[in-house]
């Protein structure tokens, strides 16, 4: 199943954060610049800027993709769909499928904006259908399917609980409906207690490798044959090759830019060739 996610008006808020020096060092959402300021880390100038009162440690020593990263993150990004400029309906959606992305180790999962893109109503349900495809593939190069992700009995057991749990809720003779079932199914003929129930709705139902549920298991397993950027710009052409973006944001990082100008160029050759054939 797709992985939904909430759609708001807006995605970008476009705060922005000076050094103590009152060098702009870019553009921030407004929940980092609330963290920023429970923290004590900065003195607000207005309901969107911030000025830090500590230098941050990538600053101290810029490789060339942070002065490219800085520099592009000054610009902003507008509230827009990258699929096709709609300003309606808009929500934010990572390039690496979330279930996978929540399988990361700490260190890889920090913020990363090139990663994110935002994306319309519309646009979004395309998104995640591909992306739902990419789960099938990624997982098809170990072996396996969606359906070797969970244990089948603990998530029945799961959904009947909340199924009951929900039903307890409601109308009676809404709750006489399928409940005789889904007892004598899961519960052995005996009416389970509301704690039961509220303690099997929780249950863990992932099934273990080594340890490990499976996108945890491999992702491990891709990092340990460093193939983990090609990874993520495997996520990167899957998503441009079959959303075919519109609007592509200017803060890319470098290496994303020249997988981009590949797949164009890849594109303007196939259409040549049609051409010469035709």
């Amino acid at each position: 199943m797709a992985e939904s996610r909430k759609v708001k008006g807006y995605c970008h808020d476009n705060c922005r954060l000076y050094d103590p020096s009152g060098e702009l060092i870019g553009l921030c959402n407004m929940n980092k610049l609330d963290w920023y300021k429970r923290k004590g880390l900065g003195e607000m100038i207005d309901d969107k800027t911030m000025k830090l009162n500590f230098i941050p440690n990538y600053r101290k020593e810029k490789t060339v993709i942070d002065e490219f990263r800085e520099s592009a993150g000054k610009i902003g990004r507008e509230n827009i769909c990258v699929g096709c400029g709609s300003s309606d309906e808009l929500s934010s959606a990572t390039l690496v499928p979330k279930q996978v992305k929540r399988c990361y180790p700490t260190d890889l999962k920090r913020h990363r904006s090139d990663l994110i893109v935002v994306l319309c109503r519309e646009c979004l349900d395309d998104h995640l259908y591909f992306q739902d495809l990419l789960k099938d593939e990624i997982l098809a190069d170990y072996g396996y399917t969606k359906q070797d992700i969970h244990d089948k009995e603990k998530l029945s057991l799961k959904q009947a609980s909340r199924t009951l749990l929900r039903r307890s809720q409601r109308a009676d003779k809404l709750r006489l409906k399928g409940i005789e079932e889904i007892i004598k199914k899961f519960f052995n003929g005996i009416e389970p207690s509301k704690e039961e129930l509220e303690k099997n709705a929780e249950i863990d139902t992932y099934k273990l490798y080594d340890g490990k549920i499976l996108f945890e298991y491999i992702i491990d397993d891709i990092i340990k044959k460093n193939q983990f950027v090609d990874f993520e710009n495997r996520c990167l052409i899957h998503f441009y090759k079959n959303m075919e973006p519109q609007f592509v944001p200017t803060d890319l990082h470098p290496r994303f830019k020249i997988i981009i100008d590949l797949i164009e160029n890849e594109k303007e050759m196939e259409k040549e060739m049609k051409e010469e054939i035709a």
